[in-house]
């Protein structure tokens, strides 16, 4: 501990502004001596303009900039500086030793910090290795130091030696130890001290220098000289007012002495060792900070205890914490000046506590360990301090300070619209308050709120560096946009870790703004067939264009139309939510069967009330196909006819406007049974050579056609003989169709690339089928896999194109999948297969089954057609080939009779 006298409220009643994050000292000045014995190591003036430190040399610097002003030498070696205001100017008291006789030196100091030497005083005859201690008195223009008597080591000599010249006034023999606490209250000069090394503590009045001290009091106490490592470690301070001791007596007590009362008033009692204490004191609250260690020899946990004694009788134990697990070591402490913060300075470095929490502000490294002493000072909480560090090799004094009113660095808020797709940038202004002249740094990183990294925007970190002069840059963080609607995210840019200035505003927000729209949410027209009795679901499904990150939600409906709710379908109404994600969800409609002969009719579902969605369609025609005839087969009606063509054909239920457009095709002929025969041929045909089943169904017979070739099967068609038909089968390309088609309706929004997506999934799972790679080996050269591929589906392709898909196999260009699929889609094979493929789905279309398939018993049926086909080009009307098979009796009998 150090006591200056008047200085005791500069030292100790100090703090920084709440908005003032300080960081760690700029390391202004390094002064290396030869000496290690150093106790008090620096010391500063009042307006902390000025700082003084002690190697084997007294040093003069600047705290500011580090700048050595003077430099004298102290003698031998160095204990203590100390450094008062007098009004004769600044006075240095420097107390020295090196295991020889104590010495005193007084200096004086001018403004612009040059040194001259008053007087050096012997204090002891004989060598001293021991404790002592040194307080000066401003006003008084004196100082006490209390050193062990040379004539007798039981007792301690008092001297008094006067700030004026150096001289010394007076010398007291009295039984006494070596701490001292001063307090100076309306001219009186007190002096406490150990009453011997067992016996307790005593106070004098040494208001005058050249008197004998006069006893005031004592009180009787077990001291202990064990803490810090078997040597004492006793603190003695006065209360502001000059009333109340408050003592340390390591390993065993803190107790607060009334020296008015002459009695210990209150105690905690621990076995760790306090090692200091620190007082602050204002108008309403007496707070004390205790530093413990371990006592010597045992095992424990460094602590720091905060203490209000404001009502000293009755000291309230506020909160306490251990040391960071890096801060174990004794060290020096200061409260800011509103007593919202507690500074540490160990040989770990520097930490920053919040009172009454301890919760850490900050801390930071030391570059120098040992003895350490800080000062706090300054109206805006500077810091100073200073080490000794023993390496073993060399010692030195290191001076670290913050600088009064260094700027402040502060962080904005920003905000960005996300963007669709290409990363845009979020801007954080870094500024600093006012220029430098010298280079400011500050340490930055991003962590994410509600917004994710990687996801929502890229995570930077790094250093900022002002250069001298310059007071706001710009730090850029990648927002990734994306196409989902969403809440507005943030994200922050935390500062750290400033060099040369303060932090005030350690973290800035950054808002993407979501600019993407709602999703939109539609359902599609569908026809269901009616039956004849009971109920039949359908299922409707609501779709949404792209997932929503918001709860997309919308009420649904049931409305009627011709159809009636109760007699031809089930009223249904809900509501559906996609907070799950997904971008479908479906509902169940239940359809009411009847045998009335009745033209189709139809009913709507309603969307209404939308939540972070609109409606693309609103509204969806719902059409239920009378299948009920005065015939009795419910094929020879319309809309099932029209129906069916889709379900045989394309494999899925008709899309309205197509349903519609066919339909109304064959009600235009009306009773005339003529043009309704041309009609059904025409409207049937076509479903073969539509776009989405020459993409779908006739791509999935050249699939195996280019992979396997053909078939051979037998006939008797003029006479018995063998023909190569196609090698697919009904039940293979029924599956294989609809893994193509799924979702894909020519001429709905999105239907090519949905088609395309399909066609490349198809294609490279086929190729890793278990009958494809038993064909194929993996060991097959790329040319031995073309030439097998194109030799089967018929060498559609030309000298140049089967070589360049060599090349692309060979430089893996192409897939295999890719290689298959580029043969089968060959126009040339198109064109050479398209009257096989016809004749063939007029089995697998209209019958379901294979040509061979019973009733059948081989393949004559379909060589008559095919050879009928070839003879007309094609004409399947000219070869009546449509209207054979829609006017079968195996046709008609799948409906009815």
């Amino acid at each position: 501990m150090k006591f200056l006298g008047y200085l005791f409220a500069i030292i100790f009643v100090v703090s920084l502004p709440a908005a003032a994050e300080a960081q760690y000292f700029n390391m202004p000045g390094t002064y290396s001596y030869a000496l290690n014995s150093v106790r008090h190591v620096m010391d500063l003036s009042p307006d902390g303009r000025l700082g003084v430190t002690l190697t084997d040399r007294v040093i003069v610097f600047d705290p500011l900039t580090g700048a050595q002003l003077d430099t004298k030498p102290s003698g031998f070696g160095p204990l203590g500086i100390y450094l008062a205001q007098t009004s004769l100017g600044l006075r240095v008291a420097v107390l020295t030793s090196n295991g020889g006789p104590r010495r005193i030196a007084v200096f004086s100091l001018s403004a612009a910090g040059k040194l001259t030497q008053l007087a050096d005083n012997q204090l002891t005859t004989s060598n001293c290795d021991c404790g002592s201690g040194v307080v000066l008195s401003g006003p008084g223009q004196v100082g006490f130091v209390n050193v062990i008597s040379s004539s007798d080591s039981s007792m301690n000599d008092l001297v008094a030696f006067s700030l004026v010249d150096g001289s010394i006034i007076r010398k007291t023999t009295m039984l006494a130890g070596g701490e001292m606490g001063f307090s100076e209250v309306g001219g009186k000069r007190t002096i406490a001290m150990l009453k011997g090394s067992t016996v307790g503590v005593q106070w004098f009045d040494v208001t005058d220098p050249a008197a004998p001290p006069n006893p005031l009091g004592d009180v009787t106490l077990t001291l202990n000289h064990s803490g810090n490592g078997g040597s004492p470690a006793h603190s003695i301070v006065f209360s502001g007012d000059g009333r109340y001791i408050f003592f340390v007596n390591p390993g065993v007590f803190f107790s607060v002495i009334d020296t008015v009362n002459k009695q210990v008033v209150s105690s905690i009692n621990d076995n760790q060792s306090f090692i200091s204490q620190q007082l602050f004191e204002d108008s309403q609250r007496r707070l004390i900070i205790l530093e413990a260690m371990p006592f010597f020899g045992q095992n424990g946990s460094s602590v720091i205890r905060l203490i209000d004694a404001t009502d000293p009788a009755h000291l309230v134990s506020v909160n306490q914490t251990n040391f960071p697990a890096n801060f174990t070591q004794k060290g020096d402490l200061a409260f800011s000046r509103d007593a919202s913060r507690l500074y540490l300075l160990n040989r770990a470095g520097l930490l920053a506590l919040s009172l009454p929490s301890f919760s850490t502000i900050w801390q930071q490294t030391a570059p120098v360990n040992l003895e350490q002493q800080l000062i706090v000072y300054g109206p805006s909480d500077e810091l100073l301090g200073a080490w000794d560090n023993l390496n073993g090799t060399g010692n030195t004094s290191v001076i670290g300070a913050l600088p009064p009113n260094p700027p402040s660095i502060s962080i904005s808020d920003t905000s960005v619209n996300e963007g669709d797709a290409a990363n845009v940038n979020a801007d954080f202004t870094v500024t600093l308050s006012a220029p430098s002249t010298h280079p400011v740094g500050i340490s930055y990183a991003t962590a994410g709120v509600t917004a994710q990294s990687g996801v929502d925007f890229t995570s930077v970190t790094g250093t900022l560096t002002f250069a001298a002069g310059e007071t706001s840059k710009t730090i850029s963080v990648p927002v990734i946009g994306d196409l989902t609607d969403e809440f507005d995210e943030t994200f922050t840019l935390n500062l750290s870790n400033p060099t040369a200035a303060l932090l005030s505003t350690a973290k800035g927000t950054a808002t993407i703004l979501d600019n993407d729209p709602p999703p939109t949410v539609s359902v599609s027209d569908l026809v269901r067939r009616e039956f004849n009795s009971g109920t039949t679901n359908l299922t409707i499904t609501a779709t949404i264009d792209r997932v929503s990150a918001k709860p997309v939600t919308f009420d649904y409906a049931t409305a009627d139309g011709s159809a009636t709710a109760g007699s031809d379908y089930t009223a249904t109404s809900g509501s559906l939510s996609f907070t799950g994600g997904g971008t479908t969800r479906t509902f169940v409609v239940s359809i009411s069967g009847d045998t009335n002969v009745e033209p189709d009719e139809t009913f709507s579902i309603q969307l209404s009330n939308p939540q972070n969605v609109t409606f693309a369609r609103p509204s969806a025609t719902i059409t239920i196909v009378s299948d009920d005839s005065s015939t009795g087969n419910p094929i020879d009606l319309n809309g099932f006819f029209v129906r069916q063509q889709y379900l045989d054909f394309l494999g899925r239920d008709p899309d309205t406007d197509g349903f519609i457009f066919w339909t109304n095709n064959l009600n235009n002929c009306g009773a005339d049974a003529a043009c309704a025969e041309v009609q059904r041929i025409n409207t049937s045909g076509a479903f073969f050579l539509s776009i989405e089943f020459q993409q779908t169904g006739y791509l999935v017979e050249r699939f195996y056609k280019s992979a396997y070739g053909d078939a051979m099967g037998s006939s008797t068609l003029n006479s018995p003989h063998q023909l190569a038909v196609p090698i697919v089968r009904a039940n293979e390309l029924f599956s294989d169709s609809a893994l193509i088609s799924a979702g894909v309706v020519v001429l709905q929004p999105g239907w090519e690339q949905k088609l395309e997506n399909n066609k490349q999934t198809f294609a490279e799972g086929f190729v890793i089928r278990s009958r494809f790679v038993n064909d194929y080996p993996d060991s097959m050269t790329p040319a031995a896999f073309v030439d097998k591929l194109n030799s089967r589906a018929g060498n559609p392709l030309s000298t140049t194109e089967r070589d360049q898909l060599v090349s692309d196999l060979t430089a893996k260009a192409k897939t295999r999948g890719q290689i298959l699929r580029t043969i089968a889609e060959h126009p040339n094979l198109v064109n050479a297969e398209f009257n096989r493929a016809f004749v063939l789905m007029q089995y697998f279309g209209y019958l379901r089954r294979n040509p061979n398939d019973a009733p059948d018993t081989d393949y004559t049926g379909y060589d008559f057609w095919l050879t009928k086909l070839n003879q007309f080009n094609g004409d399947y009307i000219g070869a009546e080939m449509v209207k054979a098979f829609i006017g079968s009796s195996e046709y008609r009998k799948r409906f009815g009779p």
